[in-house]
């Protein structure tokens, strides 16, 4: 039986250590790759927490401070709108717009005027109702109603068929239609005052001016509106 040779079994031992210590060196690159793999996961997760963090408090900063701007405005906005909301009452109470609710007064009979285009006759058939709030005015307008008529119609008569088909005529007719019939209250209530002073009479005339000039003040002697309730043109 052959003998073994000294330097084969040297050679094969040789690589067995060879072959360890490779097996040994990647075991620790894997260690190392896997290590620093879980350091980069780490450092990536810890990153992401700040960020989102970050993030976080800054939506809520902003949230706070948005939050906190639209509180200032509402409360000043609803600053403002009390003010003007004192200031119109204020306002109403000077003119005495809340002394009375609105009285309605509608002049009968209609209004009918005739009108004359291209050889045919129109006409128009116009129901006026007035809009106020002293109730001390029904007694002027009994009282002067013939001259407020008669002041209207000459009005309208003025007026063409064609011209009060129009819209905006017939708001400037309401217009013209207010302030002749203001014009004739104002007038006949003035001469009325100046019949009913008499010397004798002078001082406590007075007193019952002040009175009278307090409580127009508070309602006014005034028309607000003319309104067409009732306008046919024919």
């Amino acid at each position: 039986m052959a003998a073994a040779d000294p330097k084969k079994a040297k050679t094969k031992a040789v690589d067995k250590d060879e072959d360890a210590d490779n097996a040994e060196q990647s075991a620790d690159e894997g260690k190392k790759k896997k290590k620093k793999l879980f350091i980069m996961i780490g450092v990536a997760v810890l990153l992401m927490s700040i960020s989102i963090g970050g993030t976080l408090l800054a939506v809520k900063l902003l949230s706070s401070d948005s939050g906190k701007d639209v509180a200032e405005e509402t409360a000043d906005e609803e600053d403002e709108e009390g003010e003007e909301g004192e200031e119109g009452e204020e306002d109403a109470e000077e003119v005495g717009i809340e002394a009375a609710p609105a009285i309605y007064y509608t002049m009968t009979p209609n209004f009918t005027v005739n009108f004359s285009v291209d050889g045919r006759q129109r006409y128009l058939q116009a129901e006026i109702t007035l809009m106020y709030r002293n109730p001390e005015v029904d007694s002027l307008l009994l009282l002067h109603m013939p001259a407020i008529r008669n002041q209207l119609v000459m009005l309208l008569s003025t007026k063409s068929f064609d011209e009060l088909q129009n819209p905006d005529s017939r708001e400037k007719l309401k217009v013209e239609s207010l302030q002749a019939i203001q014009s004739i209250l104002d007038k006949e209530n003035a001469a009325l005052k100046q019949k009913n002073k008499t010397d004798d009479e002078e001082e406590e005339e007075d007193e019952d001016e002040e009175d009278a000039d307090q409580t127009e003040k508070e309602n006014p002697l005034v028309i607000e509106q003319v309104l067409f309730t009732r306008f046919v043109m024919q």
